[in-house]
């Protein structure tokens, strides 16, 4: 298991600075395999990405 360091800095950040905390969770978890397991919507003609695919763009 990967041990992820969270200190304090005095620089600034972008509101999306915790994201990185977040994927690296999600990545551990296999949360994007479960993903693929769930009977969620098949990818239609009009639309362009799979659900799956759709969700994991939100925290990476």
């Amino acid at each position: 298991m990967q041990k992820t360091v969270i200190e304090f800095v005095d620089k600034e950040i972008t509101s999306r600075g915790g994201v990185s905390i977040l994927k690296k969770m999600i990545d551990m978890s296999g949360f994007s395999t479960y993903l693929d397991t769930l009977p969620l919507p098949e990818q239609g003609s009009n639309r362009g990405y799979s659900p799956p695919t759709a969700v994991s763009t939100v925290y990476e």
